[in-house]
């Protein structure tokens, strides 16, 4: 049976992937998602800030090259204060990314992340990502 710390955790992940699957994330989703200092270890070469008002996170990155982006969990597990999840991000590329020009079609990313959360917020992360 989960603890009430992992409920939490598992919430504030699957939250986060939610509201990126609007494509129209907002300052006060970044503040309630992510504490003040977040430390990412995430692919190096992508700012990995994820304060409030900054638009240049991997998020928006995405977000400017591709449309229609999706972002589904595969599977999410928690233990204690650690998230552990797999996910896979959708949607047709309509600008460079990563040195590949566009073309035309739907892309597919998977990736998996393990996001440290405290207080409710998440306080650092590990994450990888496949490009297919």
């Amino acid at each position: 049976m989960a603890s009430e710390q992992q409920a939490r955790a598992e919430t504030v992940v699957r939250e986060l992937f939610d509201e990126w699957s609007t494509g129209r994330p907002t300052s006060e989703m970044y503040e309630r998602a992510f504490a003040p200092g977040f430390v990412c270890h995430g692919p190096p070469g992508v700012n990995h800030s994820h304060e409030a008002g900054n638009e240049n996170c991997i998020f928006f990155i995405f977000n400017e090259s591709f449309e229609g982006l999706s972002f589904t969990v595969g599977e999410l597990t928690a233990d204690a204060d650690r998230v552990v999840a797999r996910f896979i991000v959708r949607g047709r590329q309509v600008a460079e990314f990563a040195g590949i020009k566009p073309h035309g079609g739907e892309s597919t990313f998977t990736g998996l992340t393990i996001l440290c959360v405290a207080d409710g917020k998440i306080a650092e992360g590990w994450g990888s990502v496949n490009w297919s």
